[in-house]
């Protein structure tokens, strides 16, 4: 447990309220119910800390700390080991996997900004400044130090090629 990573639906449960439960899959629901064994994780009113904050939506919700071993008994009671969790819950629940960003080039800004650095990143590289100038780079990206991911940024001249999931053009009216 010291130092793993939590889970998607469990940073959700530990800093959603009752009113957000619709953004968590069905089986999680009952935890929010007055006689759960978690209810004390979900106050019915909090504090908003506006320290130099403009507006309230500026503000930091000071929720209460949580035990995460009462969390995680209380999220295995409900979803009965994950078995209650449908494929697609699932696959959005897991921890390891590839992290896609996609940005959309628009009229005022045709690249962004994390395009452009990238890009100047990898094109001090004697080995990626032909692959710079291609818009097909490939970087190594660790962080490893401060929260265990690591892994590759790669950007892609087309990328509606990129995996089998996002196969559908994006429309915008």
């Amino acid at each position: 447990m010291e130092g793993e990573p939590a889970k998607p639906f469990e940073q959700l449960l530990a800093v959603f309220p009752k009113q957000s439960s619709h953004a968590i899959p069905t089986c999680y629901r009952k935890l929010y119910n007055p006689d759960s064994e978690i209810i004390d994780f979900y106050p019915a009113n909090v504090k908003l800390d506006i320290n130099g904050a403009r507006y309230a939506w500026m503000g930091v919700n000071l929720l209460p700390f949580l035990d995460r071993e009462r969390l995680k008994f209380a999220m295995n009671k409900a979803d009965e080991g994950e078995s209650k969790l449908t494929l697609h819950e699932k696959e959005r629940n897991r921890v390891t996997g590839e992290i896609r960003l996609f940005f959309l080039e628009s009229k005022r800004n045709t690249e962004s900004a994390i395009h452009n650095a990238l890009l100047e990143v990898g094109s001090r590289s004697s080995s990626n400044k032909q692959a710079a100038s291609t818009n097909s780079l490939v970087l190594e990206a660790s962080f490893a130090r401060h929260d265990g991911i690591a892994g590759q940024v790669e950007i892609l001249a087309n990328p509606s090629t990129a995996g089998s999931k996002s196969n559908k053009e994006l429309v915008h009216g």
